[in-house]
This record gives structure tokens, sequence and C-alpha cells, in this order.
């Protein structure tokens, strides 16, 4: 109820050279209501590209909010 996931997976392989180059892009992400006032979200993503890197490139992101009614 008060936690969500979402996640995303994408692929593009080229028709000439299908297997050696597939590039990969993987998001998710986790959000929660901690309370009333405060929420909080995770954020991973995974990225592989060979024509830019050979290697995996990870971010990871985690944050926090507050929300006040003013009304």
């Amino acid at each position: 109820e008060n936690i969500q996931y979402s996640s995303n997976l994408e692929t593009f392989t080229s028709f000439t050279d299908p297997v050696s180059e597939t590039d990969v892009f993987w998001a998710n992400e986790l959000v929660g209501q901690i309370n009333s006032i405060i929420s909080a979200s995770f954020q991973f993503e995974m990225r592989y590209d060979d024509d830019f890197s050979s290697e995996v490139q990870i971010k990871q992101v985690l944050s926090a909010g507050i929300s006040v009614n003013l009304y």
C-alpha cells in the first residue's frame, strides 16, 4: 500500500552483428511513504553499451522528501 516498485528493461540489438553488440538499459525504482510527512526512494540503473564502454555502468540514488500541507 505504501510501497511501490517499478522496473524497466530495454535492449537494442543491431541486425548486422546481433550477438556481440547488444545494448542493455535496466532501471529500477523503489518508492515508499514512511509516514504522513516523509517519503523515500531508491533508484538503481544499470547500463551496458559496447559502443561507449566495455564495462557495465551503474548509478544508485537514495533520496528522501518532506511534504507539508499549508492549508
